[in-house]
């Protein structure tokens, strides 16, 4: 069975590979000598630089909204005015996300292929943890979390959310404008296995104890504040231990992140 599977990824490896002409001979060599080397395809070296050589206009759209070649993500107002579109007309097809299902990116779509990323959707993503650290080495990546975590939306499997410093949601243009004037901000991407837990919407009374309060971090429970309160849920999931403890690592992660610097 993973002879099969093996060859299988093989027939989509060259597939994509002759799907996709503008690729650099070098990414070519790389990414078969990363499935020699895996018997996996580096998925998200392959979309990525895809998207960077793309002539589908909706494609080119979103690397430069993402920055997918390490350079800075360039605003959607700028965009409008280089591609002769609205600003609302770049935001729909950024935020569509319809170049994934162009036909020239459907091989890209087949799950098969993606399965080695499973473990990501069973938790969070954030900068500094690690995982995604690990996998820019592994594939080569040039680009940033950010980039990485909206290249993430392309499958539907995870929610991302930009904090300011302040504690108060970013929108997107709000974040490439953090990053082109060199601003801190947070990102946090949500697998969907975690996402019956809205994570976003505890913000405004973190703010209310941490800010407005002025409570210390040990005075408030993750469980008793938010955890044990309905309306932080989507779903009425059955709670069990495990998955609160995962809600509980990501909320006490988010709060050192936003308000570690009122205790130091």
């Amino acid at each position: 069975m993973t002879s099969n599977i093996s060859h299988n990824k093989g027939d989509f490896l060259r597939q994509l590979l002759s799907e996709h002409p503008e690729l650099l001979a070098e990414e070519k060599a790389f990414a078969c000598d990363f499935f020699e080397e895996h018997g996996e395809l580096p998925m998200f070296f392959l979309v990525g630089r895809t998207l960077q050589h793309s002539f589908v206009r909706n494609a080119q759209l979103y690397a430069k909204t993402v920055g997918i070649d390490g350079s800075h993500p360039i605003t959607m107002d700028i965009l409008a005015k280089q591609y002769k579109m609205s600003e609302s007309n770049v935001r729909q097809q950024i935020s569509g996300r319809t170049f994934f299902f162009d036909r020239s990116f459907e091989t890209f779509r087949h799950s098969s292929l993606w399965e080695q990323y499973d473990f990501l959707k069973n938790d969070s993503i954030i900068e500094g943890d690690g995982v995604f650290e690990r996998m820019r080495e592994r594939e080569h990546l040039p680009y940033g979390f950010m980039a990485f975590s909206l290249l993430c939306l392309l499958h539907g499997e995870f929610k991302m959310f930009c904090v300011s410093t302040e504690g108060k949601i970013l929108p997107i243009s709000a974040s490439q404008k953090c990053i082109s004037e060199h601003k801190p901000f947070f990102i946090y991407s949500i697998g969907k296995e975690m996402q019956d837990f809205h994570f976003a919407g505890t913000l405004p009374e973190m703010n209310r104890l941490y800010i407005k309060k002025g409570l210390p971090k040990e005075a408030v429970s993750m469980r008793t504040y938010f955890i044990n309160y309905n309306r932080f849920w989507y779903k009425n999931r059955s709670r069990d231990l495990d998955y609160c403890e995962r809600v509980q690592r990501i909320l006490e992660r988010i709060r050192d992140d936003i308000y570690g610097h009122l205790w130091m």
